[in-house]
């Protein structure tokens, strides 16, 4: 009877040594896994972190050309015109008079109303506004699109405003166009309006000679009723 006692205790001596083993080879398997997972994304945090560092500096381009910007700064790039020289005014074009320029307005906000309250400011101040409507597309911000016939009457409406994008196109008139955009600025008060009858209108910063830029093509539409 003991010696069957002294065999079993044997055995269950060895069965738990036997499972203790188990259990250090396998707390081992996985303190081995944790270290080569640790150390693998220690390796991959610290190569993003030296490419950032890199890209910051200038060192090399970042994999991706899209950067995060407002509607205004994804606007497109456009060049534009200088104004024109005009015989007897040495110093440049006066402005034209409000009442003479043939203004339309044109909504490429997206939101209602804003060719309206455009109408509303600027027939106020003189500009006869022959067409209000709806542009084709929206448009990311405020411009104004004139021939080369009207770029010293695009310069005297562009003093209305904080910013605006010039476009040149290849209409044959006088006409300009204000195409409201997405992002909008509305008119600037009439009090910091940068214009005098008797002041030369100044060129805007980058500007080229008109016959030097590609025209854009004229509006093909008319604006909605």
């Amino acid at each position: 009877m003991q010696k069957k006692r002294a065999v079993s205790g044997i055995l269950h001596g060895m069965s738990v040594q036997m499972i203790d083993r188990e259990r250090l080879l396998r707390r081992r398997r996985e303190h081995t896994r944790q270290i080569v997972i640790f150390g693998l994304l220690g390796t991959i945090l610290a190569s993003v972190f030296v490419v950032a560092l890199l890209v910051f500096g200038g060192v090399i381009q970042a994999p991706f050309d899209r950067q995060f910007s407002s509607g205004r700064d994804a606007a497109e790039e456009i060049t534009p015109p200088c104004l024109p020289a005009v015989p007897g005014e040495i110093d440049g074009p006066l402005p034209i008079a409000y009442n003479e320029i043939e203004l339309r307005i044109f909504n490429a906000s997206g939101v209602g109303g804003v060719a309206t309250a455009n109408q509303t400011v600027l027939g106020r101040r003189g500009f006869v506004i022959n067409t209000l409507g709806d542009w084709e597309t929206v448009e990311p911000i405020n411009q104004l699109r004139f021939g080369r016939e009207g770029i010293v009457a695009a310069y005297t409406v562009a003093a209305h405003f904080p910013t605006m994008q010039m476009v040149l196109d290849d209409r044959p008139d006088s006409s300009v166009d204000l195409v409201v955009g997405e992002n909008y600025d509305e008119p600037l008060p009439v009090s910091e309006v940068p214009l005098a009858a008797d002041q030369p209108l100044l060129n805007i910063r980058g500007c080229q000679p008109a016959y030097e830029l590609t025209p854009a093509p004229a509006p093909a539409f008319d604006a909605a009723p």
